[in-house]
């Protein structure tokens, strides 16, 4: 939390003089004052947005049996800041409490070749339910980046990510809503070897820490510490090698702490704004504390995205890797995801969207590595959206979630129906 706010006192300093530059004196004479003038979204410093959803499900609490149906409302107030501007926000940083260090899917970073860039964004969800008012909750999520370029190339960047947020209903047979606070601090650096040789220095610190009692046993520290070195092969093709190094250590549940080593070789591939992919795959080694036997196992990860056509889209995404447990009776989890969406332009105002995953989570129980649940999700979800106006756009669509776990009382499927009106500067 502490990292993050300071981050957030560094961008607000920076991006002071971006509101003396947005106001009505620098209109020229005889002209009215825009929204874009006020605002500065020509120029990408500040951005604005308010979503409104209206959210029909069948199972509330994602249980086998006695499901709830119900109607949820959901106002979500974001604002993102940047300096110097831009007119898209950064690559996002999505982190998950079971992730060991953090993030969902390794990052590599955006490129930009500016001296310096400071970035700050803030969203909240504000859920009202119909039926379950005691479910309601508010939900915050902000972000801090700083950037900064020497002409050598060479590279420093700092990211805050602090997520005030709940875990999904029914992790386990107990239906409850489980709140937590996580902070994740990452630094990296690049530093260029000549023409073809670039290596990256990267250090996180994830930090999670559960509201109730009875998830305490979830709450722990992550510091993880990443090398990799790259060799150009041309200059939209990387080879790369990698070797991470993460303690995890728990606040109350020690008998959980672990650490873990990893290698990988990949490629990174950008032959064009259709084709762009990251490919990696290695070796994990997981050493747990006390009597516990170490795990080892393959593990990979792929990020593609292919641009048919300037109106359609194929995003990939795959993985596997060990997984924070999320249970108490069991002190890991070793997952495995697919996800493909794709979306195609139909017409100048209308986009649709369609995607379909599948993941399978296999836990390990204390004192053997044997397999004692596994659970298998499938998921897929349809979304129309029509934009109105450049700032104005209505959206809906359906979604779909199954699992089907050896524990019987895991079992469900749930449906979900969505409407979305979204503003945007």
């Amino acid at each position: 939390m502490r990292n993050f706010f300071s981050v957030a006192l560094v961008v607000l300093l920076f991006s002071t003089p971006v509101f003396a530059a947005g106001s009505a004196t620098d209109i020229p004479l005889g002209q009215s004052v825009t929204t874009d003038d006020l605002f500065n979204t020509q120029r990408g410093y500040f951005h604005p947005a308010l979503n409104l959803s209206e959210i029909y499900t069948d199972n509330l609490f994602n249980t086998k049996a006695n499901t709830a149906e119900e109607y949820i409302t959901v106002i979500t107030p974001s604002l993102w800041l940047a300096f110097p501007g831009q007119l898209q926000p950064a690559e996002p940083l999505d982190t998950d409490t079971t992730a060991a260090g953090g993030l969902t899917l390794g990052r590599f970073g955006e490129k930009d070749e500016r001296p310096f860039q400071a970035y700050l964004s803030y969203e909240a969800n504000i859920k009202r339910h119909k039926n379950a008012s005691s479910e309601d909750i508010t939900t915050h999520k902000a972000r801090g980046l700083l950037r900064g370029t020497l002409a050598s190339g060479l590279s420093v960047e700092f990211n805050d990510v602090y997520t005030q947020s709940y875990d999904a209903y029914a992790a386990t047979v107990v239906t409850e809503q489980s709140k937590f606070d996580s902070n994740l601090a990452a630094l990296k650096a690049d530093i260029p070897l000549g023409e073809r040789f670039k290596v990256r220095l990267d250090y996180s610190n994830f930090v999670v820490d559960y509201d109730n009692i009875s998830n305490n046993f979830r709450d722990r520290t992550d510091n993880k510490v990443t090398g990799t070195f790259f060799y150009a092969v041309s200059q939209k093709t990387r080879l790369f090698g990698q070797y991470g190094f993460l303690d995890v250590s728990y606040d109350t549940q020690t008998s959980n702490d672990s650490t873990q080593q990893s290698a990988y070789l990949g490629i990174d591939y950008n032959i064009s704004e259709k084709v762009q992919a990251l490919v990696k795959v290695g070796y994990n080694r997981k050493d747990r504390s006390g009597s516990l036997s170490e795990l080892n196992d393959f593990v990979y990860e792929v990020q593609a995205d292919y641009q048919f056509t300037p109106k359609n889209n194929l995003n990939l995404t795959a993985w596997r890797k060990q997984k924070e447990t999320d249970d108490s009776t069991f002190n890991g989890i070793l997952g495995n995801a697919f996800s493909a969406t794709f979306s195609q332009e139909l017409g100048q105002r209308i986009v649709a969207s369609v995607q379909g995953g599948w993941a399978r989570d296999d836990y390990s129980g204390a004192g053997s590595t044997t397999v004692d649940r596994t659970d298998d999700y499938v998921t897929m979800s349809l979304s129309l959206s029509y934009v109105m106006q450049r700032w104005f756009e209505i959206s809906g669509g359906y979604n779909y979630v199954n699992r089907d776990s050896n524990v019987n009382e895991l079992d469900y499927d749930s449906n979900g129906l969505f409407v979305s009106l979204t503003g945007k500067l």
